[in-house]
């Protein structure tokens, strides 16, 4: 799997987008990526799958430097950009059996369960879809791929309620052990119940690597009317204060409320430590 150790990324002259960024991405996981426009959340997907070269540090897959794109190290990873322009000009089942060519694991009858169920028409004219049939369809196939590395970047930007919610049921059901998923986007409530496992970046730098699993065996997400005297950061909405403190021992662990731990991880009230060991400001 991967290796990054410090890696650094800029475009051209300007200031770092990424700077000194450590991680030790796992099989088994579907990891969140979270940030504000702009602080490299596509960059390091990009990154990843090596669309991209780091100007510092080292970003390997099973050892081999990422950006040397080795069509066997490329046939494991499958990323989805956020948008794609100049659609072909072929059905959307004949383009993607010339794709699937280049995965030597993909699964046409899960791409072809998967379809149906985000109700995607494999006759028609790829060009001819809408941009969130386009998107489906690319879902549909990145998960029938059975890459090792799955990157997806907004991927449910375009899809209506009733999308997104079959696009958390398949990836919940697609996802075996050996695999790893990588999801950027704005849209928490999108990744609620789904990922197990956490990146903010803010300002080029990662503030915050943690498992779901342990966010919630430290720390308690809740609301009340009044805010218990060890809460670390609240936020108040129509009367209610919504809080994040630590949990007392013996307590029911309470599930991640990720835009409140997102807004006090940017603005500084819970800081990176490592996975196993997160502090508190």
């Amino acid at each position: 799997m991967y290796t990054i150790q410090n890696l650094s990324f800029s475009y051209h002259k300007r200031r770092p987008l990424l700077q000194g960024v450590t991680l030790q991405p796992e099989a088994g996981q579907v990891v969140g990526l979270l940030g504000k426009n702009g602080t490299g959340k596509s960059s390091l997907l990009r990154l990843m799958a090596g669309l991209l070269c780091p100007k510092q540090g080292v970003l390997q897959f099973d050892g081999e430097n990422v950006f040397n794109r080795n069509p066997e190290i490329l046939a494991q990873l499958f990323f989805l950009p956020e948008e794609f322009d100049f659609p072909p000009s072929l059905k959307v089942a004949v383009y993607f059996k010339a794709l699937a060519d280049f995965y030597p694991a993909f699964d046409w009858a899960a791409f072809e369960r998967y379809a149906q169920e985000f109700e995607v028409e494999t006759h028609r004219q790829f060009g001819s879809l809408s941009f969130g049939q386009r998107k489906k369809s690319l879902i549909a196939f990145a998960l029938a791929s059975n890459c090792k590395v799955i990157l997806m970047d907004e991927p449910t930007n375009g899809l209506d309620i009733p999308a997104k919610a079959t696009f958390r049921k398949l990836v919940a059901g697609a996802m075996s052990e050996e695999q790893l998923m990588v999801i950027s986007t704005h849209q928490v409530r999108d990744l609620e119940k789904l990922i197990d496992h956490l990146w903010i970046i803010d300002q080029g730098q990662l503030k915050l690597d943690a498992s779901v699993a342990d966010l919630e065996e430290q720390f308690e997400f809740a609301f009340a009317s009044s805010l218990p005297a060890d809460a670390i950061y609240h936020e108040a909405q129509l009367g209610t204060n919504f809080y994040i403190a630590p949990r007392a021992p013996g307590k029911t662990p309470t599930s991640v409320n990720l835009e409140l731990l997102f807004n006090a991880t940017i603005l500084g009230k819970l800081s990176y430590s490592s996975t196993a060991n997160l502090q508190n400001l």
